[in-house]
């Protein structure tokens, strides 16, 4: 489970928009682990800084209403908004998307190979929402990781047995929405909501 922390829309180079996300982990052994790994980031100012809990909609282009395009892009932003609207009891959005922040949301994270100036690895993104309800009840399917060279015959290769597995399938609580105080904010966060020091 996860709470949003800034919510922001961003446009390409070619011209298409798209809603993004900056989130943290909520919940579970990896509670305020983009927080966590944003403060080593910063500790080694030789590399580049970049908060890695990132999702992100590409928002439907008008002018190509009617396509198969379109009907994607407005269906994966419907089932984001629908997501954090059920997993926020009593929050009806607005169309701003300012108003996402401080919400929570559930994600289903997959495992993802990457190659950079000849170097490899695994990493950990969020690839699709679900509700909070869905996640803490274990009502979700983890998708196969994704290889950027996939062995044709016999197994593909090892991840690292270090690799973060963000899979909170095993915790069931019976609440359908989470906890708010007298705002309507969720309760649940301490800890990260103090964003000192965040690049947001």
């Amino acid at each position: 489970m996860c709470q949003i922390l800034k919510a922001t829309t961003e446009t390409s180079k070619n011209g298409n928009i798209s809603l993004v996300i900056y989130f943290d982990i909520a919940e579970g052994d990896f509670k305020g682990y983009y927080k966590q790994d944003y403060k080593e980031q910063v500790a080694t100012p030789e590399k580049p800084k970049k908060w890695r809990g990132v999702y992100r909609v590409w928002l439907p282009i008008p002018d190509e209403y009617g396509t198969e395009n379109y009907k994607k892009a407005t269906k994966k932003y419907k089932a984001f908004i629908t997501c954090v609207v059920k997993s926020n009891e009593g929050f009806a959005f607005n169309f701003q998307e300012t108003s996402l922040a401080g919400k929570l949301v559930g994600f289903v994270f997959r495992e993802e190979e990457w190659e950079w100036e000849g170097k490899s690895g695994f990493t950990v993104k969020a690839y699709f929402p679900r509700t909070v309800h869905s996640i803490r009840n274990g009502d979700f399917t983890v998708p196969e990781t994704k290889y950027l060279h996939p062995v044709t015959y016999g197994q593909p290769q090892t991840q690292p047995s270090d690799l973060p597995q963000f899979n909170w399938g095993n915790t069931t609580i019976n609440e359908p929405h989470a906890q708010t105080d007298n705002d309507g904010l969720p309760t649940i966060l301490t800890d990260i909501n103090d964003d000192e020091g965040l690049p947001f």
